[in-house]
């Protein structure tokens, strides 16, 4: 299978407008002349040293391993890495270890375009405006960059530094004007090649995290095999079958295991000490300050190691370093204490709170991905802002607790983030907040009242199985629920509270109930369609006391395991519903007071309780809960065997 990356113009009008609203992560890898043919000896990597009969062979197995660690462990599309590499091929030699080939992974290659000054040029300008084939980076997106080359100029010269392409230098500014225009809403910088540091100058900025092998007046060196204290350890792998070893760069050797969790020979420790320790608070995630930090403090070179000078630089206006990773350009782990705006791909790896009195804003289009066993608080007093077309993403084990305020845009989705179980989803835990949730998708996430208030419109839930209310006034209309019940509960039997229930589709076959409403004294359920595995509305202890509505009308129940009504200890009318192909019909149960009736003016079944072929019975009715008005109801049953399997009342 080759490497593919293709642009197609059909997508123009549709396609392009679903990308736009989708995060990428893209990444541009740029590594020269491994041979060194063309650059002189003062501006070549590790001075000219160390080269075999190949040249540098590092080269590539590092550049190999950073496409193989963004695509296989960062989440990057192999489309959206553009690698320049060389002369334009992937590297090869006799008996080379198998480990280091695109055929390692089922592919022809991963080289896209040969490191000259035109490709670089032409791979950038194409990301700045999306021409040239070249998908365009917006400010949703993140761009990470990675460069190992030779750089110059030589020793003893100071000001601007230059990257040494196959075809000629780019200089740190020339680099600088083709990035700078670049939309993404942060920017990654790693460098390996000798007076790297010299380009954090040119490319800071308070979205762009930089961090270079060495300074601006240094070389950069291959890996020395010591630590800190002069103990040999294997940072090159060595390959029994082929008897030869695999370098890599000192840099790129310690920030890419520490970022994987293992070295290239897959080894899950740095002599004795895990790589896990490069986490520093312990979210399972590494930041791109917690790499810095790792290749600093066990970068041996710049100490006595083998060779002098090699001292790391990190530039970081921002100070977004500790919220930035490779795989989650945004990643949130601490309290928001003050008003923040986030947008892109946002993870949350551990509890956050937002503090009474501040704002956390997620921005149209973001996607946010609850991950470990992370909940986001809205804290009394405080805000989430949820901007339209935001998908929201966890587990069973994260949720979103909302003791303060929240406010929902429009095509804001909730996903189940895996492949098992479901979302705990959104806990409206506020008494006294009102919550309008107007076309929201729910997919595998529960949703959870405990308001004043809850407004749900033109909505969609799919395999939710459970939405709750414990509390306040609920108006459901224009909804879907899908394998999802709707568990409506007044826990404080408050008589002037009210559940409205109407213009909705419940396709619940696999799930107990549609409705299932608890101790509403005022409730209205009408227009809706209704399916379900047990009964279709099962409504308990409700319509006591003084009332504005207790009604079911209009509804069209059926194919329900057990009851197409089942109404326990309630009072109200049951007006004009089809209520068909149920195990029963209608069940009234412990001392209901229910009237069932149709329009007296009507001119077909339809304008009455319209109540046929149910399996046993088309209503049953227990001692003291006949209904004290009965007419105008069409109950017909066109195999009806009677008494005892089934009877019509």
């Amino acid at each position: 299978m080759s490497k593919l990356k293709v642009l197609f113009l059909f997508l123009m009008v549709y396609g392009i407008s679903q990308l736009a609203n989708a995060q990428e992560k893209y990444a541009v890898l740029i590594t020269g002349d491994y041979a060194a043919t063309n650059v002189p000896i003062e501006d070549q990597w590790n001075q000219g040293q160390g080269k075999s009969i190949n040249g540098f062979e590092e080269f590539w197995y590092d550049t190999y391993l950073m496409w193989e660690m963004l695509v296989f462990e960062k989440g990057y599309s192999d489309e959206n890495i553009f690698v320049l590499f060389a002369s334009g091929t992937d590297f090869t030699k006799p008996n080379m270890w198998s480990r280091y080939t695109a055929a390692e992974h089922g592919l022809d290659h991963i080289t896209d375009f040969s490191a000259t000054i035109t490709n670089v040029e032409n791979v950038f300008t194409g990301l700045t405006t999306g021409s040239g084939g070249f998908p365009q980076v917006t400010e949703d997106d993140f761009l990470f960059v990675w460069t190992f080359d030779h750089g110059g100029p030589g020793p003893g010269q100071t000001g601007p530094v230059y990257l040494c392409l196959l075809d000629g230098n780019m200089w740190d500014y020339e680099f600088a004007a083709l990035t700078d225009p670049i939309a993404a809403h942060k920017k990654v910088f790693w460098m390996q090649q000798c007076r790297s540091g010299g380009f954090y100058d040119d490319l800071e900025a308070i979205n762009t995290v930089f961090h270079s092998a060495c300074q601006p007046e240094e070389y950069a060196r291959p890996a020395d095999n010591v630590d800190l204290s002069g103990n040999q350890v294997e940072e090159w792998d060595f390959y029994y079958s082929g008897g030869d070893y695999y370098r890599h760069g000192e840099f790129n050797f310690h920030v890419y295991s520490a970022t994987i969790g293992e070295s290239p020979a897959f080894v899950d420790n740095y002599n004795g000490q895990p790589y896990t320790e490069a986490d520093e608070n312990n979210d399972n995630y590494i930041s791109v300050l917690e790499s810095y930090n790792w290749e600093d403090a066990h970068e041996s070179i710049d100490v006595g190691g083998m060779y002098p000078g090699e001292d790391p630089l990190l530039s970081d206006l921002g100070n977004i370093g500790a919220n930035t990773s490779l795989e989650y350009p945004t990643l949130l782990h601490t309290d928001i204490t003050v008003n923040e705006t986030y947008r892109g791909l946002i993870g949350i790896s551990k509890d956050v709170h937002i503090t009474s009195g501040k704002q956390l804003q997620l921005i149209s289009n973001s996607e946010v991905y609850l991950l470990n066993n992370a909940d986001l608080i809205v804290d009394a007093g405080a805000t989430l802002i949820i901007e339209d077309n935001v998908t929201i993403s966890g587990n069973a084990t994260n949720k979103i607790i909302v003791n303060g305020d929240i406010q929902i845009g429009q095509n804001v989705t909730f996903n189940k983030h895996g492949s098992t179980g479901y979302f705990y989803g959104l806990v409206l835990n506020n008494s006294n907040m009102q919550t309008i949730i107007d076309n929201v998708t729910f997919n595998e996430t529960q949703l959870g009242n405990y308001g004043s208030e809850l407004d749900i419109t033109n909505s969609t839930f799919n395999d939710c199985s459970w939405v709750y209310s414990f509390h306040g006034d609920v108006t459901i209309d224009d909804c879907i629920f899908t394998e999802t019940t709707l568990f409506l509960e007044n826990q404080a039997n408050d008589p002037d509270l009210l559940a409205w229930v109407n213009n909705s589709i419940f396709n619940n076959t696999s799930s107990l109930v549609g409705i299932d409403l608890w101790n509403y004294d005022n409730y209205w359920i009408d227009n809706n369609d209704i399916m379900a595995s047990y009964n279709g509305i099962q409504i308990f202890n409700s319509g006591n006391g003084n009332y504005i509505a207790q009604q079911i009308f209009n509804n069209s129940i059926h194919n329900c395991g057990w009851a197409g009504i089942l109404a326990y200890g309630t009072n109200g009318i049951i007006e004009q519903n089809h209520i068909y192909d149920n195990q029963t019909g209608i069940k009234l149960m412990n001392k209901c007071n229910m009237a069932l009736y149709g329009d007296p003016n009507a001119n077909s079944f339809n304008e009455t309780n319209y109540i046929t072929d149910n399996d046993g019975y088309e209503i049953y009715i227990s001692k003291y809960s006949f209904p004290w008005y009965f007419r105008y109801n069409a109950i017909i049953d066109e195999d009806n065997l009677g008494n005892p399997d089934d009877p019509m009342v």
